[in-house]
């Protein structure tokens, strides 16, 4: 079986079992209203594997519209790459969505 074939399996099963939902209930549930978070930031904020934040943050980003990337790449702490933030848009943070009150925000370093 070809990886592109696995991968694409692999993201149907997480669909339909309800795995991409939840992850984009914690990565929504650790985001602070107004500010900027790297994809490697979300990642240890939520303990989910980076290229899952990616593929869920870009869903929010293209799909969904729900998150607003910044318009400039910055150095972010934890890779030190030059990354493109990701926020929340102004038009969600109305009470639109509900922050999960479980979920503790560790220190990002």
């Amino acid at each position: 079986m070809a990886v592109a074939h696995a991968s694409k399996l692999a993201y149907r099963e997480g669909e339909a079992e309800g795995t991409h939902a939840t992850e984009i209930g914690k990565i929504l549930a650790v985001m602070r209203a107004g500010q900027y978070f790297t994809r490697r930031q979300i990642s240890r904020l939520t303990g989910i594997e980076p290229s899952a934040v990616a593929g869920r943050v870009n869903k929010l980003v293209h799909s969904v519209g729900m998150l607003e990337e910044a318009g400039e790449k910055v150095r972010c702490p934890i890779s030190t790459k030059k990354v493109t933030p990701v926020r929340i848009k102004n038009e969600y943070l109305d009470n639109q969505y509900q922050r999960h009150e479980a979920w503790e925000q560790p220190a990002l370093f």
